[in-house]
C-alpha cells in the first residue's frame, strides 16, 4: 500500500463525530431494524479539536474524560493530542509529553483499563541512528498517574521492515493492525497482551481479507462485529 492509499484511508478534514456509544448502540439495532437509521455525525468541538487543520483518528479513554486524536501539520506530520473533560466542555488539547516534533506518531488506541496506549510512528529505534525510517512500526507507552511513559517499540515480532499501522485494542486485550509485510497491500494482523507484552501476530485470514487493502478501526466491546477500511472496488 502507498503512502497515497494511506492518506486515502485516513486523512479528514476534521473530527465529525457520534460518540462510540452511539455508534455502537445503532449498529445493534440495525441488527434488529433493517429501517434503522444512524444518527447524523456533529462537528467535535468546531475550533478546539476540529480545525482548518487535519485531525483524525479519536479515542476515548475508558471513562470518557479524555480525549486522544491526531493532528497534522503543516508540512502533514502528525502528533497526538489529549484534550480533557472539563465542565460541560473540553480543556485546549496538548501534545503528550513524549511527543517529539521531528516524527510522526498518530492513530493512538487504548486498552480497556485505560493503562497501555499503542500508537503508530515513524521514529527510530531507540538503539539506533536518530534518523526517522521510511516505514511506520507500532509503539507502546503505559500510564504513569496522570501522564504517559516513554514509548518503546513493540518487542518481538510486531514490527517489521515494512510498515504496521491502524492499530486497534479490543476489550479482550486483542491487539489488531494492518500491515504490507507480505510485500503487497495491507493486511490485518492480530496478536494479544499479556503480561505487558505481544504475541507472535497471526494473519485475520477471513472474508474481510480481499487482498486490495484493509485496516480494522473498532471493533465491539462483545466482539461481536468490527468495522473496517477496505481498498477494494
Amino acid at each position: 500500500m502507498t503512502r497515497t492509499h494511506v492518506a486515502g484511508f485516513a486523512s479528514v478534514a476534521a473530527l465529525a463525530l457520534t460518540t462510540l456509544g452511539s455508534i455502537a448502540g445503532s449498529l445493534d439495532r440495525a441488527e434488529r431494524s433493517a429501517s434503522q437509521v444512524a444518527p447524523r455525525p456533529e462537528l467535535f468541538e468546531p475550533g478546539l479539536v476540529s480545525t482548518e487543520r487535519a485531525e483524525s483518528a479519536p479515542a476515548f479513554s475508558p471513562d470518557g474524560r479524555e480525549f486522544y486524536f491526531s493532528r497534522a501539520d503543516e508540512s502533514g506530520r502528525r502528533q497526538i493530542l489529549v484534550a480533557r473533560r472539563a465542565g460541560d466542555g473540553w480543556t485546549a488539547p496538548e501534545p503528550l509529553p513524549f511527543a517529539d516534533a521531528r516524527y510522526d506518531d498518530s492513530k493512538a488506541t487504548l486498552s480497556a483499563d485505560g493503562g497501555v496506549m499503542v500508537f503508530a510512528s515513524n521514529r527510530p529505534a531507540p538503539t539506533g541512528p536518530a534518523v526517522a525510517p521510511t516505514f511506520l512500526d507500532l509503539w507502546m507507552s503505559t500510564r504513569q498517574g496522570q501522564a504517559w511513559s516513554e514509548p518503546k517499540p513493540l518487542a518481538g515480532d510486531v514490527n517489521t521492515a515494512w510498515d504496521e499501522d491502524f492499530p486497534v485494542l479490543d476489550a479482550g486485550g486483542v491487539l489488531w493492525f494492518a500491515s504490507n509485510r507480505s510485500g503487497g497491500e495491507y493486511r490485518i494482523y492480530r496478536t494479544r497482551l499479556s503480561e505487558g507484552r505481544f504475541g507472535t501476530p497471526e494473519l485475520y485470514a477471513s472474508a474481510l481479507d480481499s487482498g486490495s487493502g484493509e485496516a480494522v478501526c473498532y471493533v465491539a466491546p462483545d466482539s461481536r462485529y468490527l468495522l473496517f477500511m477496505s481498498m477494494r472496488p
